[in-house]
């Protein structure tokens, strides 16, 4: 109800401020007459707010140009403070890169040292190995060679037990 009350008020105003509407002059108006009329019809506080805008907004452009000339005075500075700080860091990437590189480097190159120390100390074993295996094959050779030479000389002395023991029989 309240929404028709008020439709039906600003529908009123609106057909009053109609009503008081200026005639329409002749057709040669002057740019002075447009103005006058223009004021008529508007507020003064709106011709006040464009005035403003028009007068804000220049000096927003003049501060804007005055920045703009400002940055691109800098901005060869600027451009080399940039280039700067990217080098430092490019360069602060490559040095931790070779630090890195570096202590793995020397990490892989002492396992291959620490393997080269336990071949080495196999090979060592295994040559005091073969040298031991060696000494005992040689040790079994004097024992079955002194074994052979035992049994070379009991053959005949066993042989002739069996001739006897057989003519015995």
């Amino acid at each position: 109800m309240k929404d028709i009350e008020a439709d039906t008020e600003s529908a009123v105003h609106i057909t009053s401020q109609m009503q008081k509407a200026t005639p329409v002059p002749e057709p040669h108006w002057s740019y002075l007459q447009t103005a006058e009329l223009v004021a008529q019809f508007l507020e003064l506080g709106l011709l006040l707010d464009v005035g403003l805008g028009i007068i804000s907004r220049q000096h927003e452009d003049a501060q804007a140009s005055h920045i703009a000339r400002a940055v691109a005075g800098g901005l060869p500075e600027l451009r080399d403070e940039v280039r700067a700080q990217v080098r430092d860091a490019y360069t602060q990437v490559k040095n931790e890169l070779l630090k890195e590189w570096t202590k793995r480097h020397e990490q892989e190159l002492q396992g291959r040292l620490e393997d080269m120390k336990q071949a080495v100390s196999l090979r060592e074993s295994g040559n005091q190995r073969v040298e031991d295996v060696q000494a005992k094959l040689a040790e079994v050779r004097e024992v079955v060679q002194a074994k052979k030479l035992f049994l070379d000389q009991l053959a005949p002395k066993i042989w002739s037990g069996i001739e006897a023991h057989a003519v015995a029989t």
